[in-house]
Parts: C-alpha cells; structure tokens; sequence
C-alpha cells in the first residue's frame, strides 16, 4: 500500500496568501498596523504556535477587542476555507483516495486551532479520522510517521525543511517531497544537495512525482 503523509498549511491549503489574507488586512485596520507589518508579527506568532490571543497581543489590540474580532475572523475563515486549497490539490487528494493510497494527514501548530482549520475543509472522506495527527510545534512529526513504516511505501510531503530533516535524520526508508508554491510566504530557501528530497511547485508537479514513484 502506498502511504502519503501530508502536512496542512503551505502544503495542501493556501494559508497565508490565500486564506489569511483577507483577515490580515482587517486585522491591521483594527490594530492601526500596516499590512506587512501584520504580516510580519502573524509570522512571529506562527513560528511558535499560533493562536488568536497571541496574535493580538503581538499586534498591540487592546484585550477588551479580542473576543468579537476572533468571532468576525473565524466567520469569515470558515466562510471561505474550502476554495483555498491549491490549484489541483483537492483532485489530487480525491485521485489518491480513488487510487487506494492511505492519506495521512501530519500538521504542527495549536491543537484546538489546527483541528478547527481541517474541520472547515471538507476533507474529512480524504483523511480517515485515525490517520490525522495534530503535532505541537516542539513536537514530532518523525514520531506521528513512524508508526505506518510497518505497512507500506511511505511519502512524506511537507513545505518545511525542518520537518523534512527530522525524518531524514532517521534514516528510515520514506520519499520526501518540499511543496513550494509560487509566492508562497515564509517559504525558507531551498537548497536542494539532490539526495534528501524533490520539490513540486504545482500539484501536476507533485502529481508526476507520484506516480514515478509508484511505478
């Protein structure tokens, strides 16, 4: 059986430039804040773990504002969360599924919020309730992998590094493949030694990746 292990953000949905966008901009138009300076501190807040409080807190709003501002944001998130996933991934994850790959589902970030976010997508008959593991972000992806070596041919597919050198560094037998999206934001250079993993920047891209594999 072939296994595709899928990160969330950067990866299948448009989070940030696509999702985001819109609730940064209203997010900056409340704080008084610039975009790219909203931009800058959802980054911050994001490269621990992000939460909303956290958010505003970075942003400088004060607290009294938090709670309505969440409720409008997420309204308006839940509202147009499924059209953000990339160009093509939804039918590549339907094809998978049709193909008879397990698709696992591996995010990092704040449980509450994470599990929130997948709920809102409309992919709960992609990823079997078993085969989704939210990570914290001092977590380990490595740990939520492991367990499916034992029963197919592992692919992991992230946009970070990070992740993909923690499940390089243990040798397993697992392909990895970097999604890296046109334009995408916080997207950390790529340096690519032409051993630890391949790259797709569009889902034909990856799509063809896969299918090499397979053969």
């Amino acid at each position: 059986m072939r296994i595709i292990c899928l990160d969330l953000d950067e990866a299948v949905l448009d989070t940030m430039n696509g999702l985001f966008r819109p609730v940064i901009i209203r997010a900056a138009e409340a704080s008084g804040k610039s975009v790219v300076m909203a931009t800058e501190s959802i980054g911050r807040v994001s490269g621990i773990t992000f939460t909303f409080p956290a958010w505003f807190a970075d942003l400088g709003l004060p607290e009294v504002e938090w709670a309505a501002l969440e409720v409008a944001l997420r309204v308006d998130l839940a509202a147009r969360a499924p059209s953000c996933l990339f160009p093509g991934m939804r039918q590549l994850l339907e094809k998978n599924k049709c193909m008879g790959d397990r698709q696992v589902l591996v995010t990092a970030g704040n449980l509450e919020y994470q599990q929130w976010k997948f709920s809102l997508l409309d992919l709960d008959d992609i990823f079997a309730e078993e085969d989704r593991h939210f990570v914290p972000m001092n977590g380990s992806k490595a740990a939520a992998i492991e367990p499916y070596l034992a029963h197919g041919q592992v692919t992991f597919i992230d946009d970070s590094p990070k992740w993909h050198h923690e499940v390089v560094a243990r040798g397993w037998p697992v392909r990895c493949i970097r999604t890296l999206w046109p334009n995408t934001t916080y997207a950390a250079p790529h340096v690519d030694d032409g051993r630890l993993w391949q790259t797709a920047k569009t889902a034909e891209e990856l799509q063809q990746l896969l299918e090499r594999g397979a053969a």
